[in-house]
C-alpha cells in the first residue's frame, strides 16, 4: 500500500505486508516430506531458520489494505520515535483521498 504526493508525484509512505518467507516454506516442507512430521504436530519453534525471516504481519492479502491504510495514516499524523502528533509543518494531512473501494480500508485512513 502507498501514500502519493499529488504535488511531488512521489511517494510519502509504503506498507508492505508479508506473510509467508521462503525459508519457512522450505523448512516446513523438510518437515513434511523428508522428517514425515504431521501438520498439526508442527510448532512455530520447528519453523525456526537462519537468516532473516520475510514475515512481517500477519495480515493475509485478503485485508491487508485495511490494516496498512490505517497504520499509514496515523504514521503520517503521528512521530513513531516520539508518540506523539507531528508539527503543523511535518504531519501530512489528506486533502484529495482516491480508492477501489473494496475495502474499508480508506475509511479508516480517513
Amino acid at each position: 500500500t502507498v501514500v502519493f504526493s499529488i504535488i511531488t508525484g512521489r511517494a510519502l509512505a509504503i506498507k508492505h505486508d508479508q506473510v509467508s518467507c521462503a525459508k519457512c516454506s522450505h523448512r516446513l516442507n523438510k518437515l513434511l516430506l523428508e522428517d514425515n512430521k504431521r501438520i498439526e504436530d508442527i510448532t512455530e519453534d520447528d519453523l525456526k531458520h537462519e537468516g532473516k525471516c520475510y514475515i512481517n504481519s500477519k495480515h493475509g492479502p485478503a485485508v491487508a489494505e485495511e490494516h496498512a491504510l490505517e497504520w499509514l495514516a496515523e504514521y503520517l499524523l503521528i512521530d513513531p520515535q516520539t508518540k506523539k502528533l507531528r508539527n503543523d509543518d511535518e504531519a501530512i494531512l489528506a486533502d484529495l483521498f482516491v480508492a477501489d473501494g473494496d475495502t474499508k480500508g480508506a475509511t479508516r485512513f480517513i
